[in-house]
């Protein structure tokens, strides 16, 4: 494999990482070559099996739970990184939050819930990796994920705002720290084959991955992990501040779940 594709000796947290797209990503960094992979999320027994997994494909895992949204406890996550690989490179903010409910019958405790989960802890996340990587004058890399939700989701619509909060985040925040080699891109993942998804909106395994069937245009988290992998390497140098769709099938089959 060409090096510049490489991700060895790179030591990436990922929050979100209990299963689905996190998990996914968290492995295959580690099958690639990182030198660590710390996973976070609220419940320490599903990090577990991802750290078990992350071992199989033969690399270190740590395990550190916690809510996204409290600095202090996220601080203590890059402390321990740190500690036990000497260095924190990547951030992968994929953790997020969300649930079905018509506008009209959303309250406002409901809608900045959902924007303090998906978008206030991506800053706060973002801007305390920044410090770390500016410190350690060796740049680093940001990838945070978005959702075709952004298109309109109006069963959703504190999620799809929080989420394009996000993209218009990459966008200014790459910007702004360009000047440190800090790179700072999203991953806009369409509908994606994961646990969540299939317990939400009812999805059978086998459902899921027919693409033959464009209302059910699931994608697979090893597909959406790919491109996590592209975007910790030197390949895609070039690419700051940038928002990268992998949806699969054309966007009129995305504007609502209610087929699936």
């Amino acid at each position: 494999m060409n090096d510049r594709f490489s991700v060895e000796d790179r030591v990436a947290i990922v929050t979100g990482g209990n299963r689905g797209i996190g998990r996914e990503i968290a492995t295959e960094f580690a099958a690639a070559g990182a030198k660590g992979v710390t996973v976070t999320s609220r419940t320490e027994a599903e990090l577990e099996e991802t750290v078990n997994q992350i071992e199989a494909a033969g690399g270190e895992g740590l395990a550190m739970d916690g809510d996204i949204r409290d600095g202090d406890r996220f601080a203590e996550i890059v402390d321990a990184t740190v500690e036990k690989w000497g260095k924190f490179d990547v951030l992968v903010n994929n953790a997020a939050g969300s649930f079905g409910c018509p506008p009209e019958e959303l309250s406002r405790n409901g809608f900045e819930t959902i924007v303090d989960i998906n978008l206030n802890a991506v800053f706060e996340a973002s801007k305390l990796a920044a410090e770390r990587f500016i410190d350690a004058s060796n740049g680093g890399i940001i990838i945070n994920v978005s959702s075709v939700a952004v298109k309109g989701y109006p069963l959703a619509v504190h999620y799809a705002a929080s989420k394009a909060g996000v993209e218009a985040l990459t966008r200014s925040l790459a910007m702004a720290w360009e000047e440190y080699d800090i790179r700072v891109n999203c991953i806009r993942p369409g509908w994606v084959d994961t646990p969540g998804i299939r317990q939400q909106y009812g999805v059978e395994a086998d459902a899921a991955s027919d693409r033959n069937d464009a209302s059910r245009p699931l994608g697979q988290p090893e597909e959406i992990a790919d491109i996590a992998l592209f975007l910790t390497s030197e390949a895609s140098s070039y690419v700051n501040g940038e928002v990268i769709t992998a949806q699969g099938t054309p966007s009129e089959h995305l504007t609502s779940l209610e087929n699936i």
